[in-house]
């Protein structure tokens, strides 16, 4: 089995002669002159709106920026590399540290958001639920109406017809039929009078069945 063979690593440190509590760490395997460089080319095309924003431009943007050798060694990898930045940032305080508790908070709040969302879509799909219940339930109650409608309207013409065939069994006397008339006209107004009140007060029964159900349903919101 072939060993791993170790590479040199460098932890650095920029910093800033006009705020000695800035402080930013990290490694590399460049030169320490070369790796700054780089950092301010990436700096530079970040101005300009060619690159990504990256902490250590807090430091870059207080100007007279340096950087300094922490500690050098040979690792096995990167993830060994990463153990020992790690450390540094535990220990010291740096804005690598402010940076991640930054990106910490600012994940809690996106979970946050994500939950209140998802609140949001189950009150709606409940509320339409609801909605779509009180709808049923009217249909319901109108199809129950227009059943009773049918015997209504059956029942206007029984009485119409029973009374025109009495008018039809008495002599021909004006006044007997002027009174026949008037009989059959009453009690047509009387059937129709009937029906107009059942439909009608059906409807306010509907209304106010769904006004419940609506009160139900934004209490239950609240």
């Amino acid at each position: 089995m072939m060993e791993q063979k170790l590479k040199k690593y460098k932890i650095y440190s920029i910093r800033s002669h006009n705020d000695k509590n800035m402080i930013y760490y990290d490694f590399t395997m460049q030169q320490l002159h070369k790796r700054l460089s780089a950092i301010k080319s990436r700096y530079n095309r970040y101005l300009n709106n060619t690159d990504n924003y990256l902490v250590v431009f807090e430091l870059f943007k207080l100007g007279s920026v340096y950087i300094e050798l922490e500690e050098e060694l040979e690792c096995i990898n990167k993830e060994h590399i990463n153990s020992i930045l790690n450390k540094y940032i535990r220990d010291n305080d740096c804005i690598n540290k402010n940076f991640y508790d930054i990106k910490k908070e600012q994940l809690i709040k996106e979970e946050n958001k994500t939950d209140i969302k998802e609140i949001k879509k189950e009150i709606k799909k409940e509320q339409l639920k609801k909605e779509e219940l009180i709808k049923e339930e009217n249909k319901t109650d109108i199809k129950e109406i227009n059943k009773e409608e049918p015997k209504i309207e059956e029942l206007i013409k029984d009485n119409v017809n029973k009374l025109n065939s009495d008018v039809n069994n008495n002599d021909d006397n004006d006044d007997d039929n002027n009174s026949n008339s008037s009989l059959v006209s009453s009690a047509y107004s009387s059937v129709s009078q009937y029906m107009s009140n059942y439909i009608k007060n059906n409807h306010k029964t509907i209304k106010k069945k769904s006004n419940n159900i609506k009160s139900k349903t934004m209490k239950n919101q609240i």
